[in-house]
């Protein structure tokens, strides 16, 4: 027996992935956001503080712009099992990113411990068993324009982020594995 002509159908890869505000917001006022990959639509979070321009370190914003995904950082045995064809490697436990702008460091990856200000990448939460280091303010980097700008995992509450751009983890599962090498995060 012939496979069926749907069987050999492969999703198309995601190249570019849009985020979109609702005309509508949620049931608790909060406006609610959308990840557009290719023709699929994913319910996402972005900042506390919605979006910028402007971006300055703390402000709970996430940047407007068109950001690549330079790299990802797994943990093992996290909750996301696929992987992009992007460059990407296994978390550690004494993985840090640096949010300290007097730092030399400042947003780049550090190795625990350090007496810089930082954010640990191996968290209780797991919101970081993938995340996606998105190119804002890395090259080139300036001091408090906004560090540690992830596309990472949120909760079923869709809560808001820090600045980054999330999504849930059956989401990220079924997406990862389309996205190419040179995807591109468009917010605003």
């Amino acid at each position: 027996m012939s496979a069926s002509k749907h069987q050999s159908v492969r999703p198309k890869p995601i190249s570019l992935l849009r985020i979109v505000r609702s005309a509508v917001g949620g049931p608790d006022g909060r406006p609610l956001y959308y990840l557009d990959a290719g023709a699929w639509r994913y319910r996402c979070s972005i900042g506390r503080s919605g979006t910028t321009r402007q971006k300055r370190e703390g402000d709970g914003c996430t940047p407007v712009g068109r950001f690549s995904i330079l790299s990802w950082r797994f943990r093992p045995k996290g909750a996301v099992r696929s992987r992009p064809v992007a460059p990407w490697k296994y978390l550690q436990k004494n993985d840090l990113w640096c949010d300290d702008p007097r730092s030399g460091s400042y947003n780049r990856e550090l190795k625990a411990p350090s007496r810089f200000g930082h954010e640990r990448m191996w968290r209780d939460d797991k919101k970081y068993d993938a995340v996606g280091i998105m190119n804002y303010n890395i090259r080139p980097r300036m001091t408090r324009l906004g560090s540690a700008i992830f596309f990472h995992l949120c909760s079923e509450e869709y809560e808001s982020t820090a600045g980054c751009v999330a999504v849930n983890r059956k989401d990220l599962n079924k997406i990862l594995p389309r996205f190419t090498a040179d995807a591109v995060v468009v917010v605003g």
